[in-house]
């Protein structure tokens, strides 16, 4: 099984956008999404993470290392 992994390091990945959803009742449901690719893999795919207060640290620190297309 092992061998079907792939490893991926950020610099290999742009952001070609994202999005970000807000809700103007409860600001534990906003959130901001990512699209991401890699010419090099020949992959897309996305990140998921809350906003503002309530996001991820582990996130912010990975899509702070990506660049932007």
């Amino acid at each position: 099984m092992a061998d079907n992994l792939l490893r991926c390091f950020p610099d290999s990945f742009i952001i070609e956008k994202n999005y970000r959803f807000e809700d103007d009742t409860d600001p534990e449901n906003e959130a901001v999404i990512y699209a991401v690719a890699s010419a090099e893999l020949g992959v897309k795919g996305f990140i998921v993470n809350g906003y503002g207060i309530y996001s991820d640290p582990d996130m912010d620190q990975l899509v702070s290392k990506l660049r932007t297309g």
